[in-house]
């Protein structure tokens, strides 16, 4: 997982650059990670770095940019949506 900070569209964002789980263990569930996928976990630990981040930055947002229609429909039902004309998809903190 790699992460940036950016302002899009003057919405300043902690933006998940590029998050990737091997094939193997895309949609696995595990139970040492209260029952969460590993994507799950990672976007978790984003959120948390996010509201760390914004004692200091004015973060208001997660971003990403989902790479297919298939992950789109996964960041939507994590609540993350379409704010304006960019590709970008938003998790407001």
């Amino acid at each position: 997982m790699a992460l940036s900070i950016i302002v899009s569209d003057k919405k300043p964002c902690l933006v998940i650059d590029y998050l990737f789980v091997s094939l193997q263990y895309r949609g696995v569930r595990y139970p040492e990670l209260d029952n969460r996928t590993i994507a799950g976990l990672l976007i978790t630990k984003t959120f948390r770095i996010a509201t760390e981040a914004n004692k200091n930055y004015p973060i208001r947002y997660i971003a990403l940019v989902p790479a297919n229609a298939r992950l789109q429909a996964y960041y939507s039902a994590l609540e993350f949506r379409k704010l304006d004309s960019t590709d970008f998809m938003y998790l407001k903190l």
